[in-house]
């Protein structure tokens, strides 16, 4: 009588296995990557409400208009305001979905240097965040119009461009900070209370315990400004609160996640 015995893969076997798999395009791979950072039911939810949130407020700014004057940066501020807020959560899944839903395996024996595969995660987050704010710039320049058109005051377009430049660059510093959270910790739900906690925790105690010196780590305040377009002597502090929230983060997260053990 011939029986057979199944047999699990060995690490061995595995790693074998996955030396033999072809490399696949960046391209491929980073549109691979786009579609699972979506193409989920709470990815969709929550973009959809992150885009009713925007027009509810670009929606309310107008309607505020007519009893107070608004400016066009304050009112892209308001109406980005759930965006930088909310889809920093996207660059957090798209680093932890691998280890939460257990397909670690299956991608990086497909894709054996995760580099590449977590460099495109975060590049799908981007681009989803640079999608999702040109919305928000979209929404402001259809607002502005109609929230000064009851003035007499004549409006100058003279700072537009500066304010959409930053606030693409406030949108896109937060998802990358959620990346490296969820690149170093690749828990979700770990990733997203350090994401929003930490940064709140040294906003208040850091200034407590190290009086205006707390300014140079004090990410929050940085991204505010650049949003806002106040830098005025502020470099120094907003450059090294950077490297030290953002940077170094996602480079120590990228290095972790290249490393880690997959079961």
């Amino acid at each position: 009588m011939n029986t057979s015995i199944a047999t699990q893969p060995t690490p061995s076997s595995v790693q074998t296995r996955a030396e033999t798999v072809p490399q696949q395009r960046l391209s491929r791979l980073f549109t691979v990557e786009l579609r699972k950072t979506i193409d989920t039911r709470s990815g969709r939810t929550m973009l959809a409400s992150v885009l009713l949130l925007s027009l509810a407020i670009a929606v309310w700014a107008a309607v505020k208009s007519f009893s107070t004057e608004v400016e066009f940066g304050e009112l892209l501020e308001g109406i980005a305001l759930p965006m930088t807020m909310l889809l920093p959560v996207v660059g957090v899944l798209a680093m932890t979905s691998e280890w939460s839903q257990r397909t670690a395996l299956t991608t990086f024996t497909l894709s054996p240097r995760r580099t590449r595969v977590l460099l495109c995660k975060i590049g799908a987050a981007l681009v989803i965040g640079v999608v999702m704010t040109a919305i928000a710039v979209a929404l402001a320049l259809i607002a502005y119009p109609i929230a000064t058109s009851h003035n007499d005051v004549l409006h100058s377009n003279a700072g537009m461009g500066a304010s959409i430049v930053s606030i693409f660059l406030a949108a896109s510093l937060n998802i990358l900070m959620g990346a490296a959270f969820g690149a170093l910790l690749s828990i979700s739900a770990a990733a997203l209370v350090t994401y929003f906690a930490a940064p709140l925790l040294w906003s208040t105690l850091g200034t407590q315990l190290f009086g205006s010196s707390a300014r140079w780590l004090d990410i929050t305040d940085s991204i505010h400004r650049i949003s806002t377009r106040e830098l005025s002597g502020t470099w120094p502090q907003t450059i090294t609160s950077i490297v030290v929230w953002i940077v170094v983060p996602t480079a120590v997260g990228l290095w972790v996640s290249s490393r880690r053990e997959v079961k």
